[in-house]
């Protein structure tokens, strides 16, 4: 080679660094849309994860409820069922007054035929 004389550089060199830009430019792309999928993932987890949260608060809440309205039923079951002896105890005193009321008039239909006499 002479001093004098400028290198050749091949063609080829050139299109290797236009194809290592565009090579660099489609990783520059390719990253910023991961980094946009993650950030949509993790903005679908998050409302994923709140919405799974107040699902299992809102069953948490319902099972609350249904045991609550368990035991109020058993409670009124318990009241109906002492209600119902108080009026068994009730009817067995209309029982013993109406065996009094059959003595009584007896008596007095037994007082008034002895005064006719």
């Amino acid at each position: 080679m002479a001093s004098n004389d400028v290198p050749d550089v091949p063609i080829n060199v050139v299109e290797e660094i236009k194809a290592l830009d565009m090579i660099e430019k489609e990783r520059q792309t390719l990253g910023d849309e991961v980094d946009n999928c993650l950030r949509s993932l993790r903005g679908t987890m998050r409302g994923i994860i709140d919405l799974t949260t107040e699902g299992m608060e809102l069953y948490h809440s319902c099972i609350l409820k249904t045991c609550d309205h368990a035991e109020q039923a058993v409670k009124h079951t318990f009241s109906v069922m002492a209600k119902c002896e108080e009026l068994t105890q009730s009817l067995k005193k209309i029982d013993e007054t109406h065996k009094n009321v059959k003595d009584l008039r007896e008596m007095t239909d037994n007082l008034a035929k002895s005064l006719k006499c």
